[in-house]
């Protein structure tokens, strides 16, 4: 998303558990469609994390707005 020409999204940090089962949906997406969301939106930085037992969420960093934390479990 951008407005007036500005990348309003620039980082998003995914945090989840190689084990754990709430986090299944996130290794999917990892595994088999975070490659392609990467080549079409290359201005956005992708980081992943591994937490041990934890619950799967993302942090996003816009340029208004610090950060924002959503679960996704």
């Amino acid at each position: 998303m951008s407005s007036g020409g500005i990348w309003q999204l620039q980082s998003v940090l995914l945090r989840y558990s190689e084990t754990g089962h709430s986090s299944r949906g996130l290794r999917y997406y990892l595994r088999h469609l975070l490659n392609s969301f990467q080549l079409r939106n290359p201005q956005i930085e992708i980081t992943t994390q591994h937490e041990q037992y934890e619950l799967p969420c993302a942090i996003f960093k816009y340029v208004a707005i610090p950060k924002l934390n959503v679960q996704l479990s």
